[in-house]
């Protein structure tokens, strides 16, 4: 990997530092070399952003109320002075194990025409950062309350008078911005409830069914490969393409094998997260840097305590209107948030069937109402349509997806060959940044790349997205499919 992200005044987490990647993972994962407390960077970084009376390059801290009474932490800048309302409503969703401080470098990237005439909001997921637990974690639960959160920041912040004249110059917008899990839920969204946002932007994330249709098939020609194969044992050509065909398939399991280790009864996963004083934690946070061993600098310091959430000495402090961090929040502090976080991996908010709520329905359609001259962009939610209804999964808005090549925990040709299929909307896209790893949003020329898009589409997708990347360098490639 190659390139340097904006760096932030303080040096963290928008930093990107360039470290030689060695082969082979670190064999001593129950060595606990130092304990996390000896890290002061990851402390300072910890008090300093997790501080809810404190702002951050003009973002400041926020609560979104659910249904249940649930809050969801979130940041967002200021609008001007004496502007309560805009046209451009961004929305970031961030994956394991993040929070909002996985998008500083993005909007430190922005253009300041984009930054001055959008409301940047990220919200730390259920369970994640500054934001309430859930009692579960599957479909019903989390892309529940995701959607009201969306739906309540659209209310808030999104100018009514602009929307029901969507036609006109104004064309307000919502955008949803995505990563990781955040980009599972966000591809979720476009397929079931596309009404919420004009344009998703979605990065090194799983269409379910599209990773598993391309598993299947890859077993298929294998297999009917090694049948022939078995017929005539000395065409070995026969046998290397069978291998060939399944070796994604073989690697991802690989890099997967976490997820195994994620899925396993109490205590075990408890126990793996804790083990080396966090060291997975700090490995992973440390792969956000650009290296395969862990390390202690202060860019990897940013990220971990991106992921660690609220220390015990921010947990008192209070937003300018007087709230505070919720429950959950404290008891994830003080006994750990890891097994809290691996919950999207254990209750299918993958592959489960999603029921809305009467509500959730309600208020989908009051959105579809309320800017009828972008609906014709959009997919009907209910999957009911007669024509171009595309296969399970298939996303029903405009949606670019921003893939790092580099990435070693999913396997591009499982994740996104034939994605074509399923992008039922005009505008919709893949860009390949071929030199950026699986933390695309703080991964150098990744950066630039997601700053550039989000700016883009704020500003009204003028021109094609291949011309706005074009500085970016033949290692970003454009593929509009739709």
């Amino acid at each position: 990997m190659a390139g340097t992200a904006p760096m932030g005044s303080d040096g963290l987490l928008a930093s990107k530092e360039i470290v030689r990647r060695p082969r082979h993972l670190p064999a001593r994962i129950f060595h606990r070399a130092q304990d996390l407390a000896s890290f002061p960077d990851r402390k300072t970084a910890q008090d300093t952003y997790w501080d809810l009376s404190s702002k951050h390059d003009g973002f400041s801290h926020s609560f979104f109320t659910l249904a249940d009474g649930r809050k969801l932490h979130y940041v967002s800048n200021a609008l001007p002075p004496g502007q309560s309302k805009t046209s451009n409503l961004v929305i970031f969703l961030h994956g394991w194990p993040d929070s909002w401080m996985l998008w500083r470098g993005v909007w430190a990237s922005m253009s300041a025409e984009a930054r001055s005439t959008a409301k940047l909001v990220a919200v730390d997921l259920p369970g994640f950062g500054g934001s309430d637990s859930l009692d579960a974690y599957g479909p019903d639960n989390v892309l529940e309350a995701v959607s009201e959160f969306i739906i309540g920041m659209r209310d808030h912040f999104l100018d009514a008078e602009d929307t029901k004249t969507a036609a006109a110059t104004l064309n307000p917008r919502t955008i949803v911005v995505c990563h990781d899990w955040g980009s599972l839920i966000g591809f979720r969204l476009a397929a079931e409830a596309p009404q919420l946002a004009e344009r998703f932007i979605i990065s090194n994330g799983s269409i379910a069914h599209l990773t598993r249709s391309n598993i299947i098939q890859r077993l298929a020609v294998a297999k009917r490969l090694l049948v022939t194969w078995s017929r005539a044992p000395t065409n070995f050509r026969l046998l290397r393409s069978a291998f060939a065909s399944i070796a994604p398939v073989l690697a991802q399991l690989k890099s997967s094998t976490y997820v195994a280790v994620y899925n396993l009864p109490p205590p075990f996963p408890q126990i793996f997260g804790a083990l080396g004083g966090k060291w997975f934690l700090r490995y992973a946070t440390s792969l956000a840097v650009g290296s395969e061993t862990v390390v202690h600098t202060k860019a990897a310091a940013g990220h971990l305590a991106s992921s660690l959430g609220p220390s015990t000495a921010v947990l008192d402090t209070r937003t300018e209107s007087n709230e505070g961090y919720p429950a959950s929040v404290h008891k994830r502090a003080t006994q750990g948030n890891f097994f809290e976080s691996v919950r999207v991996y254990r209750e299918g908010l993958a592959v489960k069937r999603w029921n809305k709520s009467l509500n959730l329905l309600a208020e989908l359609h009051a959105v579809d109402q309320s800017s009828p001259s972008l609906a014709s962009q959009r997919r009907n939610s209910s999957g009911t349509g007669l024509i171009n209804d595309g296969p399970p999964g298939a996303l029903r808005a405009p949606t670019t997806v921003i893939w790092g090549a580099g990435d070693p925990a999913l396997q591009k040709v499982l994740m996104v060959e034939g994605i074509r299929e399923y992008m039922l909307c005009a505008g919709s896209g893949v860009v390949t940044v071929e030199d950026v790893g699986h933390w695309v949003p703080s991964d150098g020329r990744g950066t630039s790349v997601f700053a550039k898009t989000v700016s883009w589409a704020i500003e009204g997708e003028k021109g094609g997205l291949d011309q706005v990347l074009s500085g970016e360098g033949e290692n970003v490639k454009v593929e509009n499919l739709v």
